[in-house]
């Protein structure tokens, strides 16, 4: 329920085959991507989604023995905008799976400090 209603954009995907299992309201309001656009997906099989393979090396630290990454991302947003996310993935289990938590804080036109 905390997960549902957090004000900061997150994810959860299984670290198996990093399809998207649960995502929160202010992820939608984010990315514009709904449930329905997501769930049962992963980022690789979306077409717009850039870099790809930086999200998926960074799973593959999760997999290795890392448990938690943290790393910057674009992302295309579902009305075709690319905003830069600092992005935080966590690994937990869960129900006997692997999962992983992912916060996106959108950093776009931030100057570095």
């Amino acid at each position: 329920r905390v997960f549902r209603i957090s004000p900061v954009p997150s994810t959860i995907e299984r670290l198996a085959n990093g399809a998207f299992i649960d995502l929160n309201l202010a992820f939608s309001e984010a990315t514009g991507y709904t449930r329905a656009d997501l769930i049962g997906r992963s980022p690789r099989a979306l077409p717009d989604w850039k870099n790809r393979e930086e999200f998926q090396r960074m799973i593959e630290r999760l997999r290795t023995g890392d448990t938690t990454v943290r790393f910057k991302m674009p992302v295309t947003c579902k009305d075709g905008t690319v905003c830069d996310f600092a992005v935080a993935l966590r690994k937990f289990e869960s129900g006997g799976q692997e999962l992983v938590v992912a916060t996106y804080t959108d950093v776009s036109g931030l100057e570095a400090l």
